[in-house]
């Protein structure tokens, strides 16, 4: 399975495929647990995972498991955000 948020599958898959390069990696979840988050002026409440492979990263899915926030840090430090608009 290709590494992508957009399907929560991936976070019971112990491997992914790295779409970037096309390596096999191996892929650890840790379920951290709810939140609720505000989007538009809502508060959405989520379940938050912490995906551990090449990268750490965290995401946020509501209960429908649609993705509402992912977050990552670059090799520069920089911290990347994908949030539901």
């Amino acid at each position: 399975m290709p590494n992508s948020f957009w399907n929560a599958e991936f976070l019971r898959r112990p491997i992914m495929l790295d779409a970037q390069d096309g390596q096999v990696m191996p892929v650890s979840v840790r379920d951290v647990g709810e939140e609720d988050l505000t989007i538009n002026a809502s508060v959405i409440r989520t379940r938050r995972y912490t995906v551990i492979s090449r990268y750490s990263q965290d995401v946020w899915y509501d209960d429908q498991a649609r993705l509402v926030k992912a977050q990552l840090v670059a090799r520069d430090g920089s911290v990347i955000m994908y949030r539901l608009l």
